[in-house]
Order: C-alpha cells, then structure tokens, then sequence
C-alpha cells in the first residue's frame, strides 16, 4: 500500500513538472511568433505626407534580369518612368515575417491604393528572387499569379545564375547567406535580413525599410512625399526656366538674327518702344572705364560726382 501510494505520488510531481516544461516551450514558441508590425495596425500616427523629407542614400544599382515571361531585361529599364519599390525574397521562404512579410506588406498597398487609381499609375513594385536554382520564371510567374492584377504595377523577375545576381545584391548591400544541414548539403533555404527599397524617377534610393518599419502605411506616405517633392521641384525648375528665357530676352539685342542662315529662320526682333533695357552704373563706367577702352574725358576743374 505504502508502495502505490509512494508511486502515485511520485507520478503526480513528475505531471505537474512536464506541465511547467510543455508551458515553458509554449511560451517561447509562442514569443518566437511574434508578428511584425506590418501585419496589424501601425501603432503610432505617421506623420502626413509632405510635411517631412526623404533623404538621397544613394544610386540605384542596375542589373541583368528575366521576367517572369524569361525575358532579359535590366533593372534601370524599370525605373525613371515611376517610383518603385523593390524587395529581394525567396518563394520558398518559412520565415514569416521574412519574404513573405514583405510580399503581403507589397500586397496591402496594392490593395489600398485601387481607391487611389492616379498614385496606383505612379507606383510600379519589382519583387526579384535570390534564389535562381529555384525560382525560375516560370515559378515566378505562379508566385505573383494571384498577386496582380488591376492597379499599380508588379513585376516579379529572378536571374539567369547567381553569377549575374551577385552583382545586384553586392549593390543593394543585400546580405543572404545559404543555408547547410550536418552533411554540407544545401537545404533550399536562406539566411538573410529583410530589406525593401523606395526608388525615385532619377534612379536614387530614398528609404530603406527593415522588418520593424515595413508597414504600408508608412510606405504610402513615403510614397506620397516623394511623389510631392517631385511635383514641387519640377514646378520651380520650370519657373525658373521661364524667368532665366524672359530675363534672357529682356537683356538681349532687339534685332536677334540667331540662325539667320537657315532656311526656317524667324525675326525675333523686338520694336524699340518695346526694347527694355538693364539698368547701368554711368559713374562706375567713367571712373573705371571697361578693358580695353580709353578714359573718358572729364572738362578740366570739373568733378563728376
């Protein structure tokens, strides 16, 4: 009796000690989920586009690559026209807030932004794979199937080898690291660290966004301020082009032959009562007479003031 009841205790310590354990490895699985901020709600107000601006970090690299058609294009023939937003990730990817994070960021813009039809034309997004072995066009192809559609823009592109994208990750600074189980053979998987890029029309990265701030919220006023910027910068190029021709034209002979010798030539002559000319200093002409011509002559006890 003595001795079941020694058993039966002894299984009751062992129960509530595997209980303590199967919590514990809960708990920690359940921390090593963790979802990253992309997938909920932004926690804090983002500030409104264009009160705030987006520094150059530098050139946008070109590269080889093929669509998801196999066709060999290059980065830059992707860029100029709109802004773009570039990520590198895998298809095969378990990592979830690895590429598939920044697959469904990609994806929540696009969605959003179909109320928004002008800003969708402006944005185009590039998802380009480092995992050429696998991801072949044709994978490429299914892995964006059902991801485009009407709205903004997505390409998804690989490469032809991992010669001709090195070049491109060593540009973007993308690090990824292959992955070896005990017998040195590749497991198809990859070590690396999320990044995705906000790519103005002349070609310059303007953000760089890691797991903790890629959220589409933030992007799409990133998105908006650049696009403002672009708008502002090119309305005061304009006025000033304008002002430095009118100055120009105020400033220059009134009889202008330019091109006088050619076939379609116009008079851009101006009539004298319309002839304004650039205020000049007199006294600062005689006193210092230009190069190359005399002094004038000044009447003698006479003081020119």
């Amino acid at each position: 009796m003595k001795i079941q009841n020694l058993q039966k205790f002894l299984l009751l310590i062992i129960c509530a000690f595997a209980g303590d354990f199967i919590q514990a490895d809960a708990t920690q699985a359940a921390q090593e989920q963790i979802l990253a901020p992309g997938y909920g709600n932004l926690q804090f107000t983002a500030p409104e586009p264009g009160t705030y601006t987006l520094p150059v970090l530098g050139a946008a690299a070109d590269g080889t690559v093929l669509d998801s058609q196999g066709k060999t294009i290059t980065l830059h023939s992707l860029m100029g026209d709109k802004v773009v937003l570039l990520s590198f990730i895998y298809s095969t990817c378990s990592d979830v807030n690895g590429c598939p994070l920044a697959t469904s960021v990609l994806h929540k813009i696009k969605n959003r932004l179909k109320k928004e039809p002008e800003l969708a034309g402006k944005l185009r997004l590039v998802t380009l794979s480092f995992n050429p072995e696998h991801d072949t066009p044709e994978m490429m192809q299914r892995y964006g199937q059902e991801l485009q559609g009407k709205g903004v823009e997505w390409r998804f592109l690989t490469t032809r080898s991992e010669l001709e994208l090195k070049p491109i990750l060593d540009h973007y600074k993308q690090n990824i690291q292959k992955v070896y189980d005990a017998q040195g053979k590749f497991t198809g998987t990859f070590s690396h660290i999320l990044r995705v890029y906000l790519i103005d029309k002349n070609k310059q990265l303007r953000n760089i966004y890691s797991v903790a701030f890629l959220h589409a919220d933030t992007l799409i006023n990133d998105i908006k301020t650049l696009l403002q910027t672009e708008t502002k910068q090119a309305v005061s190029h304009a006025g000033e082009k304008k002002s430095a021709a009118s100055t120009s034209s105020l400033y220059s002979a009134g009889d202008n032959k330019s091109n006088y010798e050619q076939p379609a030539y116009q008079t851009k002559s101006i009539a004298l009562t319309d002839r304004i000319g650039q205020a000049t200093n007199l006294l600062k002409t005689v006193k210092n007479p230009p190069l190359g011509l005399p002094a004038v002559p000044v009447p003698c006890r006479k003081t020119i003031h």
